[in-house]
């Protein structure tokens, strides 16, 4: 389950909502909203990523199982809550449709350890995709969220480690048959690194 989430009704839609404020302690409301907009900007990248991914696999003729990535949107709700205070009574939520929080996991598979790789091919080597949260449907279908981005710049947002985060997760990545089917290259150090 992932922390701070809540059901967001907004007429007939329901939304999945995570507050952003990741400790008791909450930040100025233009702290949070940044964060929030790094979260969704970074959902941004996974769709890219995800298009290219998906167009490859076609163009090579490698099958894969339905894998989508749903659209964020930004929520603010005006409360008389104390611990808004410093935020000026506004809380911020990044938001998607709804899932139960209860079917989220972390997504380990063969397609993601491939997006994952890809991303780095992507963005010669300046960024990775990790992390992926998601549900997995009764059909097989993968959605997937709220990733970890490493970037070279330090700058995507919460959990990224830069230049360490990047050769941490090629030291750590394990080729799945679908790198070995779209013939990725074998990841090694960096020449920062070496």
């Amino acid at each position: 389950m992932m922390p701070q989430t809540y059901q967001l009704q907004i007429g007939k839609i329901t939304s999945l909502a995570r507050r952003i404020d990741s400790t008791s302690a909450r930040q100025s409301l233009d702290d949070e909203r940044a964060t929030a907009h790094s979260e969704i900007l970074r959902s941004g990248w996974l769709k890219s990523v995800l298009k290219a991914f998906k167009d490859l696999a076609a163009k090579e003729d490698v099958s894969l199982d339905n894998i989508t990535s749903p659209n964020l949107f930004l929520a603010l709700e005006r409360t008389s809550s104390t611990s808004s205070v410093i935020s000026g009574g506004i809380m911020v939520y990044v938001c998607q449709p709804f899932v139960s929080p209860d079917d989220i996991t972390e997504m380990v598979s063969p397609i993601t350890a491939a997006l994952s790789h890809f991303s780095l091919i992507h963005s010669n080597e300046e960024r990775v995709l990790v992390g992926f949260k998601g549900v997995e449907t009764i059909y097989g279908d993968h959605n997937i969220f709220a990733p970890v981005l490493h970037s070279i710049s330090a700058n995507s947002g919460l959990g990224d480690l830069g230049i360490a985060g990047i050769e941490g997760a090629k030291a750590s990545h394990q080729c799945s048959r679908i790198c070995k089917d779209l013939k990725f290259p074998l990841l090694g150090p960096s020449i920062s690194s070496v």
